[in-house]
C-alpha cells in the first residue's frame, strides 16, 4: 500500500494560509478593541457614581443632592451637573467626533453643544423635577441622553434618570450648619516689658515674671539667669570723653546765624562772636584761641533752657558728658 507524501508546493501553501488566518484574528481583535473602549466619549459630571448615566434618587429638600437652596420642602428637587463629550480617561482616547446629540426634556436647561471635531466640548446643566400627585405625593422623574460617535466608528450612548422623591410624611428636612473658626495671631515681642506666650520673663534689665531675686531675664525671655558681677546699672555710666585734636581738624560745616533759634554764641578769648549755638546741637572743638602750650575746649548738648556763651579752644581737652 502506498502512502501519498505532501509535496513542497503544497507544504508551503498551507503555512501561507495559517499566517494570513492569523494575521485576520488579530486585525480582528484590534479593532474590536479600540471599538470596545468608548466609555469616555460621553460623560455626566458632577454626579458622583453616576458618570455614565444610571439612575439618582434624591429625596425633597435633602442638601447632598437637593441644590435648590431652600431649606423646606417645596415639591421639587435641584440637580447641576455637567455633560462632557470627547474627554479622554485612561485607556479610553479621544477620537473626531462625527455626531453630538443630547436628549432632554424642556425641565432640563443647559447649552447647545456642538460637534468638537477631536477636541472636547461640555456644558453646564440644571435639571428641575418635580413630584407628582397632589393629595397623595409621588416620585417624580427626567431622563437626559447623551450620544456621541467617532469617525473611527466608536459609539457611546448614556442616558441618566434623576428622580425626586416627595419627604416622607411626619419628617422634617435635614439641615446643615456652618462653623467659622476664626483665628488670632499674636506678635510676642521680649523686651516690651509683659509676659507673653511662651514667656518665662520679660522685663527690662529687672527680674519679673518667674524669675526671683538675684535673678535675670535672659536676651530671648526663655528663662531666668543669675545675674552675675554685672548688674543692671553698674559700673556707673561714663562721665568724661578724652581725646585731642590736632591738624587738620575733625570736622566740618560752618556757623551759619540765620538758620533755628540761638541759645547761646561762641566767642574767643577777645570776646569776638564765632557762631551762635542751636537747641539740640553738639558742637566740639574752638577756633582763635591760644593759652600757652595747652588750652581746654568744652563739648556740650545744648538745650533750650542753655543761654550765653560757650568758649570753645583748640588742644587737648577732657569735656564732660552731659
Amino acid at each position: 500500500m502506498r502512502r501519498l507524501q505532501p509535496t513542497k508546493v503544497q507544504s508551503l501553501s498551507l503555512l501561507a494560509l495559517v499566517i494570513v488566518g492569523a494575521v485576520a484574528v488579530v486585525g480582528i481583535a484590534r479593532r474590536g478593541g479600540a471599538q470596545s473602549d468608548s466609555t469616555c466619549l460621553a460623560q455626566f459630571q458632577g454626579l458622583p457614581g453616576n458618570e455614565n448615566g444610571g439612575v439618582l434618587k434624591c429625596t425633597d429638600c435633602d442638601p447632598s443632592c437637593d441644590q435648590d437652596g431652600t431649606m423646606t420642602a417645596d415639591g421639587s428637587c435641584t440637580f447641576n451637573f455637567r455633560i462632557c463629550a470627547n474627554q479622554a480617561a485612561g485607556s479610553c482616547l479621544a477620537g473626531d467626533v462625527k455626531q453630538l446629540k443630547v436628549v432632554k426634556k424642556s425641565s432640563v436647561t443647559g447649552p447647545k453643544l456642538m460637534k468638537p471635531g477631536t477636541s472636547s466640548a461640555c456644558g453646564a446643566f440644571i435639571a428641575t423635577v418635580k413630584t407628582k400627585g397632589k393629595k397623595v405625593p409621588k416620585p417624580g422623574t427626567t431622563k437626559v441622553k447623551v450620544i456621541v460617535k467617532t469617525k473611527d466608528k466608536r459609539k457611546d450612548v448614556n442616558t441618566l434618570t434623576l428622580e425626586c422623591d416627595p419627604l416622607p410624611s411626619g419628617a422634617t428636612c435635614v439641615t446643615t450648619t456652618t462653623s467659622i473658626s476664626t483665628t488670632t495671631t499674636t506678635t510676642i515681642v521680649c523686651g516690651n516689658g509683659v509676659v507673653e506666650g511662651s514667656e518665662v520673663c520679660d522685663p527690662p534689665c529687672q527680674s519679673g515674671g518667674a524669675c526671683t531675686s538675684g535673678m535675670v531675664c535672659n536676651s530671648s525671655c526663655t528663662a531666668c539667669v543669675p545675674g552675675g558681677a554685672c548688674a543692671c546699672g553698674t559700673p556707673a555710666q561714663p562721665s568724661q570723653l578724652k581725646f585731642t585734636t590736632g591738624a587738620p581738624d575733625i570736622g566740618s560745616g560752618d556757623c551759619s546765624t540765620t538758620d533755628g533759634t540761638v541759645v547761646g554764641t561762641v566767642v574767643d578769648d577777645s570776646g569776638a562772636i564765632l557762631c551762635n549755638l542751636r537747641s539740640g546741637g553738639l558742637y566740639f572743638g574752638g577756633a582763635g584761641v591760644a593759652d600757652g602750650d595747652e588750652a581746654v575746649a568744652v563739648r556740650r548738648r545744648v538745650s533750650p533752657s542753655d543761654a550765653g556763651a560757650v568758649r570753645l579752644r583748640p588742644g587737648p581737652f577732657t569735656p564732660p558728658l552731659t
